[in-house]
Formats: C-alpha cells, sequence, structure tokens
C-alpha cells in the first residue's frame, strides 16, 4: 500500500483497477499545498534490469489538476543509480 503525507488520504479501489484484485486510491485534500502526496517503499533489493519500462495507470476521478499540474518521480535509487 501507498502511505500518505498529510492531507492525503490512501484507500484499496476494489471497484476500479487494472490489474491484481484493487488499486490504490489516492485523495488529496484541499488543505494539501505542495510536495509529495503519498509514496510506496519499494523492497530493499529490486532487480528490474529485465525490465524495458514499469508502467503506472492514473485515472482522476473527480475535481481538477492544478496549474502546476500533477508528476510521478522515482528516485535515482530505484532508476539503480547512487
Amino acid at each position: 500500500n501507498w502511505t500518505a503525507s498529510a492531507n492525503v488520504t490512501c484507500t484499496n479501489n476494489t471497484t476500479t483497477w487494472k490489474e491484481g484484485y484493487s488499486s490504490q486510491q489516492i485523495a488529496v485534500a484541499a488543505a494539501f499545498t505542495t510536495g509529495k502526496a503519498a509514496y510506496y517503499t519499494l523492497p530493499s533489493t529490486l532487480d528490474l534490469s529485465s525490465y524495458q519500462q514499469v508502467s503506472f495507470w492514473v485515472q482522476l476521478s473527480s475535481g481538477t489538476v492544478g496549474a502546476a499540474g500533477a508528476g510521478l518521480r522515482a528516485s535515482r535509487a530505484f532508476m539503480g543509480q547512487s
């Protein structure tokens, strides 16, 4: 499961999902200002060297995305760099 930051709620969604048995619904409250809304901690060893891509499915279920937009970032460690 994802870990929510302040003014953010993460819950399992068993109604709308692409693979497995559920998706993660991340609700961002109006009081959220900026920064990391939620994060997922990967195992300490995760070898993705045989993969050509990692994909994420993102769906806006309500509200709007602000002028700054939204982003998905992977850390350098996730990309195999120190």
